[in-house]
């Protein structure tokens, strides 16, 4: 499965959606269509795994980042590790940006981040010593925020720029220290 899911990733990198079939994706990866289809009974299907397995290397190193960092600043480690993680294949993630939304329907509710979205509230509550609730509300906001400005950088095919960390951070670092200080 793993070499599928490879396989899928380098050619949305390289050719894009115009490319992805099932055909491409088990060529690519060395197997039978055949093969590719006892895992996955369509491309949609390859899809989607390929855009959990990337989303939960984001959330796994935003959680890790916001649970190493006890002090202020954990919800900013916690973005910065995420769009590090995102970085690390520019082109892949640009791809996945557009098709997350019509693959995964609700992905701030999905179970894949729970873990993270746990961990942002508990950050802001700490770090902004603001209630449960205004806590839950800012980490909705907060998560929209980073996902907006990641599409936008998609959209200008940017998302490897060095200055996209800067800018979250300070959308982010700026809507938290507005709303909390109010």
């Amino acid at each position: 499965m793993d070499a599928i899911l490879e396989a899928a990733a380098r050619l949305l990198e390289q050719q894009k959606f115009h490319a992805f079939s099932t055909n491409a994706i088990a060529a690519l990866a060395g197997v039978s269509t055949g093969s590719l289809y006892q895992y996955y009974p369509d491309k949609e299907a390859v899809l989607r795994a390929l855009i959990i397995r990337e989303m939960q290397g984001r959330v796994d190193h935003a959680v890790e980042a916001m649970r190493q960092h006890t002090g202020p600043g954990a919800v900013m480690a916690g973005v910065a590790a995420a769009l590090a993680h995102a970085q690390g294949r520019p082109a892949l993630t640009t791809q996945l940006a557009f098709a997350e939304p019509m693959i995964l329907a609700a992905p701030h509710d999905s179970a894949l981040t729970t873990g993270l979205f746990i961990a942002l509230e508990q950050a802001i509550q700490r770090d902004h010593g603001v209630s449960a609730q205004l806590a839950t509300d800012l980490a909705h906001d907060v998560l929209g925020i980073c996902k907006g400005m990641l599409l936008s950088a998609a959209a200008r095919n940017s998302v490897s720029s060095a200055d996209l960390a800067k800018k979250i951070s300070v959308a982010v670092g700026s809507y938290l220290d507005a709303i909390t200080k109010s």
